[in-house]
């Protein structure tokens, strides 16, 4: 215990050895400063506090405010496309007043010519009505009837003057045909008495007999007497045939060429082989763009021509036999049928029975005497009938240049026709030359005057057309002057190398290139791209300016190429419409200077030429030629993509079909981990809940 308060001891003797005995006013002057110092260091602090509480709110309020200004560009965007978008629109609108006002004016003159129109028409029905009156009584029938009574005695008359003229009668006795056949058969036979019994219905034509054998068959042995008599005798049917035709007013469908003896007949489808058994064997000639004529005599020893003709008069015939309503006898009856043709003319009731024989359509005695409406022409083939002959290229480069002048899915550059006029000016002369040397590329110039080209005129533009086909151009500049028309300038184009449309325009105050003082590094290069600036709300109002803004871009615009080369880009063409028939038409260079961006400033340097253009007339396409013309093949034309649209402020949009989504068994992000142990519990005592509840019912 000692020693342990000695040690005790001995450490508080150190202890107040250690231990500095300090005065308070020696630390009084530095705890007042620390004092002084910790309130500045709270007052500071907590203004640090204020000052950041306002920083954040100054903060969030810059935020909103630049999130709003942001919406607010984005609004005044779509608001200046809408303000575009309706500019447009207004223009549309004011178009479509414009042609609402002169349909109304054109519905209005239709319906003042519609009313004289009908008071035409009131009048004339009462006329009509009036003669109806007159003619629906007894008198009127009558009188119709008395003309045609007379109408076909008249015809009867002439005929039975043909009658006299070459008489068809009977002769008993054989004839000539049955004597060769009788040769034949009495040579085979052994029996020099084969002729057969006489023939009662032998018929001859002012006393000649029509034998068709030695048009059939030529020997050494035959008669040439009588081949010549045949000859002659068919001449008298065709005579015959010829005159009936023309006092019954039926043009034949084989026209005869008459020559007594050597007459012709015509066949303007020599492809189209006979009908009859008779003349199966005949081998026609090709069809050609011409007639062929085939003789009614013998050329010769070739027959079949003349047997041929011979078919084709019996055709006649049977037109003229089927006009009346009677049947033909056959092929081989010519003079049969001439004679019932003459009896059935002369016969009593032809005259009293009106018969109004159809000449398209059968008749009810005969169904099958069908008339071909064909053309009676002579010496010359109809223009129905004339085919053209394609010439096929016998070379390469004849394919060649015809395989380029074809039709092409992607066409080439259009070609410009520069042609004069009856009579042209020294100013229309520099006009069209400066056009030329703008497209010297791709231009055609004629230096002759064309006194028949007349383009807004009927038949006047067939010169132009065959010239466009000459030199393979479907663009034209047309240059003439007149006391009336002035300096008078005609652009059209061609579809097809026929007129498509037409402009027509005056030129005034003209400045050719020479006249234009510029730097020549500047000067367009030929063939290179050019701006097109049309200013005036009449290129958009007006219909000729419209038009006329069509004719001078497919003018000037060159060809038509996929990618463009800004460096190509030297020059502009400024159009600028000055009233609603006048425009200024200026070519200028483009200048580009410094502006201190990456974008360099642009000036317009007049080059020439320069003119005012003056509408006069203008021909807008028909409606069905311009459908036909801007039809697209479907190798150029785009796919439609489903659910994909474009609109003028959005662009393209989209649509998206989403399937329906259940709610209830979507999976959460944050679901927490002991969710799914609670519920197993729960369920767990539910089940237990249930068993102790079907345990108690059951005891």
């Amino acid at each position: 215990m000692e020693s342990k308060r000695k040690v005790v001891e001995e450490k508080n003797r150190n202890l107040e050895e250690k231990v500095k005995i300090v005065k308070w006013e020696d630390f009084q002057h530095e705890l007042a400063r620390v004092s002084s110092l910790s309130s500045a260091v709270n007052e500071a602090n907590h203004k640090k506090s204020l000052i950041q509480e306002k920083l954040n709110s100054h903060l969030q309020l810059e935020a909103e405010s630049l999130s709003w200004s942001n919406q607010l560009d984005e609004m005044r965007e779509k608001l200046e496309a809408r303000k575009l978008v309706m500019g447009k629109m207004s223009m549309n609108l004011k178009v479509v007043q414009e042609k609402a006002k002169k349909q109304e004016d054109q519905l209005n003159s239709e319906i003042r010519s519609l009313l004289m129109a009908g008071t035409s028409l009131s009048v004339a029905s009462r006329s009509l009505q009036e003669e109806n009156n007159s003619l629906s009584g007894e008198r009127g029938y009558g009188h119709l009837k008395n003309v045609q009574k007379l109408l076909r005695a008249r015809q009867q008359l002439m005929v039975f003057q043909i009658s006299l003229l070459y008489p068809v009668k009977v002769v008993t006795g054989h004839t000539f045909e049955q004597e060769l056949e009788s040769l034949s058969n009495s040579s085979k036979s052994g029996n020099p008495s084969g002729l057969k019994p006489l023939d009662a219905g032998s018929l001859t034509i002012s006393g000649l007999h029509l034998t068709v054998l030695p048009f059939k068959k030529m020997s050494f042995f035959t008669d040439k007497k009588e081949v010549q008599s045949s000859a002659t005798a068919l001449g008298y049917v065709a005579h015959a045939v010829s005159l009936i035709a023309f006092y019954l007013e039926i043009p034949l469908r084989y026209p005869l060429r008459l020559g007594g003896s050597r007459t012709y007949i015509c066949d303007y489808a020599p492809s189209v082989e006979p009908t009859s058994s008779d003349f199966t064997s005949i081998s026609l000639p090709s069809s050609s763009s011409k007639p062929m004529e085939f003789p009614l005599f013998l050329e010769g020893q070739d027959t079949t021509r003349s047997a041929y003709a011979v078919f084709l008069l019996n055709k006649d015939l049977e037109q003229l036999l089927n006009f009346i309503g009677v049947e033909s006898l056959g092929p081989r009856h010519v003079l049969a049928n001439l004679k019932e043709l003459l009896n059935k003319i002369l016969s009593p009731e032809y005259v009293p029975v009106i018969t109004f024989a159809s000449k398209t359509h059968p008749t009810k005695q005969n169904p099958n005497s069908w008339f071909l409406p064909l053309p009676f022409v002579s010496g010359a083939a109809s223009n129905s009938y004339i085919m053209l002959h394609i010439k096929t290229p016998k070379s390469l480069r004849a394919k060649r240049a015809l395989e380029k002048r074809a039709p092409k899915l992607v066409e080439l550059g259009k070609k410009t026709l520069i042609l004069h006029g009856t009579k042209t000016s020294n100013v229309l002369n520099d006009v069209l030359t400066e056009i030329y040397h703008l497209k010297k590329d791709n231009a055609v110039k004629f230096s002759r005057r064309n006194d028949n080209i007349r383009p807004f005129e009927s038949g006047g533009e067939s010169s132009l057309e065959f010239f466009s086909l000459k030199t393979d151009c479907s663009l034209f500049v047309f240059g003439s002057h007149s006391k009336k028309r002035p300096d008078n300038l005609v652009i059209g184009r061609t579809y097809d190398h026929h007129i498509y449309d037409l402009v027509e325009v005056g030129v005034e105050n003209f400045k050719s290139m020479a006249s234009c003082s510029y730097d020549k590094k500047i000067a367009p290069l030929i063939g290179s791209k050019p701006f097109f600036a049309f200013m005036g709300e009449g290129f958009e109002n007006v219909e000729e300016l419209k038009h006329l803004k069509e004719v001078l871009l497919e003018l000037f615009r060159g060809q038509v190429v996929s990618h463009l080369n800004l460096a190509g880009l030297d020059r502009v063409y400024v159009c600028t419409a000055v009233s609603p028939k006048k425009v200024l038409l200026t070519h200028c260079a483009l200048r580009l200077k410094k502006s201190g961006t990456i974008v360099p400033r642009v000036e317009l340097v007049e080059v020439g030429p320069s003119m005012d253009l003056v509408v006069r007339r203008h021909r807008l396409p028909d409606e069905s030629l311009k459908k036909e013309a801007m039809k697209v093949a479907p190798e150029l034309m785009k796919k439609k993509e489903k659910n994909v649209s474009k609109d003028a402020i959005e662009g393209k949009i989209g649509k998206i079909y989403v399937p329906d989504q259940q709610v209830g068994n979507a999976s959460l992000p944050f679901t927490p981990k002991g969710v799914k142990r609670e519920r197993r519990e729960a369920k767990a005592k539910g089940a237990e809940k249930k068993q102790k509840q079907d345990e108690d019912a059951s005891a």
